[in-house]
């Protein structure tokens, strides 16, 4: 996946697809990842403005994707390099209770 350059206005709102566009991404890849990502912070709203039932992106959150899918692309799995990237606490590796 080739990088580019994220360079929106500090305070822009983007739509998904330029969003997407900026990330070199497809807009359905970038909402399935917004999808995850209200899922681990238990969010629905995360990328929902009140008055908008559209999801908007700041550059903040451009970089954090990013963030996010370069570690995926070094063997992270996706949603581990999400929930890093964005700060939910995500499961390391499932092992067994200890019993007393």
């Amino acid at each position: 996946m080739s990088t580019q350059t994220i360079s929106p206005e500090q305070d822009s709102e983007l739509v998904a697809s330029v969003a997407a566009e900026q990330l070199g991404i497809k807009a359905v890849t970038l909402r399935k990842y917004s999808t995850m990502v209200e899922k681990q912070l238990n969010d629905e709203n995360r990328f929902r403005p009140a008055d908008n039932s559209h999801r908007l992106y700041t550059a903040a959150d451009l970089k954090t994707f990013q963030a996010a899918i370069e570690l995926a692309e070094q063997g992270t799995t996706l949603a581990t390099a999400l929930g890093r990237a964005f700060g939910a606490k995500v499961p390391t590796s499932k092992q067994p209770a200890a019993t007393t």
